[in-house]
């Protein structure tokens, strides 16, 4: 059932640090009996808000790319390494493997302008 969740449905389910969301105590149950297992090598993130941090910045990416917004303000090697780091908590292997033919770090290297670091 898992991998039939959309990628913009993650951001709602997995924890928010903020206790006055409507939806918090159910995040946090939802991650301590559920999600967690999908993110196993997470293991640095007992509570999730490292791993749904990830996922929302990413999200976030993501949106502004489907609607052909501007990205020269994303510091694309920090949200690069955001995505290394989520799947690295769901699989090393596959972290690895997708790292190892990436061309992100590489194409921003050669950008002629330096872009921002912030985002």
């Amino acid at each position: 059932m898992l991998a039939q969740i959309t990628f913009g449905v993650w951001p709602k389910l997995l924890p928010t640090p903020n206790a006055g969301d409507a939806s918090y105590r159910g995040r946090q149950v939802l991650w301590r009996d559920a999600l967690r297992h999908a993110f196993p090598h997470a293991v640095n993130d007992p509570h999730g808000l490292v791993v749904a941090d990830r996922a929302s910045r990413l999200h976030g990416l993501r949106n502004r790319v489907s609607h052909t917004e501007p990205l020269l303000d994303v510091n694309i090697t920090a949200r690069h390494d955001d995505a290394l780091r989520l799947l690295g908590a769901i699989s090393p292997e596959v972290r690895d493997w997708c790292a190892g033919f990436s061309r992100v770090v590489e194409v921003r290297r050669k950008c002629p302008v330096e872009l921002s670091r912030h985002s």
